[in-house]
């Protein structure tokens, strides 16, 4: 989109597309994030994860090293799940981050949506 934007070809796109389930996005960051914290993680099972169906994952702090993806800063992943309500949406993300991401350096936090959602 950048790329698009810069040779002003954003109308290729077309218009947005909205759905009527509701989409969360959970955040996982490096244990130790925002002091400090370890890069060059390893972070695996990703692929397997993102088979989740309604289940997107977005890469903000990775890197690759040869084959295996590491964690290159603060907040790392965005584990964004979409269900037919609200609590099952964040059931979603939270499942995926718990039996199928393999990363033993990353944490989220849980009560971001406790306000919105009971669990």
């Amino acid at each position: 989109m950048r790329v698009m934007a810069k040779n002003s070809t954003l109308d290729a796109l077309g218009a947005p597309a909205w759905f009527d389930e509701p989409v969360v996005n959970v955040v996982l960051a490096a244990n130790g994030y925002p002091g400090k914290y370890n890069k060059g993680t390893p972070i695996n099972d990703l692929d397997y994860a993102n088979e989740t169906d309604g289940v997107v994952i977005f890469h903000a702090g990775t890197k690759r090293d040869g084959a295996q993806l590491q964690a290159a800063g603060g907040r790392v992943l965005s584990v964004t799940a979409q269900a037919p309500t609200l609590k099952e949406a964040v059931e979603k993300a939270y499942d995926v981050i718990d039996t199928k991401i393999d990363w033993e350096d990353g944490f989220c936090r849980r009560y971001c949506v406790s306000g919105a959602v009971e669990l």
